[in-house]
């Protein structure tokens, strides 16, 4: 369990930002609405999920420091992403204060996810191997 934390804490802590901002009451959100964009949820969701995804991808790869991604690394990456998108708004329904569910912030989520995959092998050399 120890070695599993320690190679996954940036997705955890990640997920945890997600759950974190995604469960604050609608109400509340409301009041620091600073920016006027049509649509900037879905802005936010795709880039949570691309941020997300890169993480996931990236501590199950075995090839990553030949910048390179493993099918099975982006399997594990899309079956955790993408249920934790719609696990997400199933709590947005039905358990947070003042929150909905749309099929669109699944549909932003799962872009996220995509454009990780199509994206992994630039933003690893970026990154040196980090990511």
């Amino acid at each position: 369990m120890l070695e599993f934390l320690r190679n996954h804490w940036k997705s955890i802590t990640w997920a945890a930002f997600i759950l974190l901002l995604c469960g604050i009451p609608g109400n509340q959100i409301d009041k620091v609405k600073f920016i006027d964009i049509p649509h900037i949820d879905k802005i936010v969701h795709t880039s949570f999920y691309l941020v997300f995804s890169l993480l996931l991808i990236s501590e199950n790869n075995s090839l990553k420091q030949q910048q390179k991604a493993t099918l099975k690394a982006i399997l594990i990456a899309a079956a955790i992403s993408i249920s934790y998108g719609v696990l997400i708004e199933i709590f947005q329904k039905f358990i947070f204060i003042n929150r909905s569910a749309e099929f669109w912030d699944v549909v932003a989520n799962t872009f996220g996810f995509i454009l990780a995959t199509l994206s992994y092998r630039l933003v690893n050399r970026i990154t040196q191997g980090y990511i």
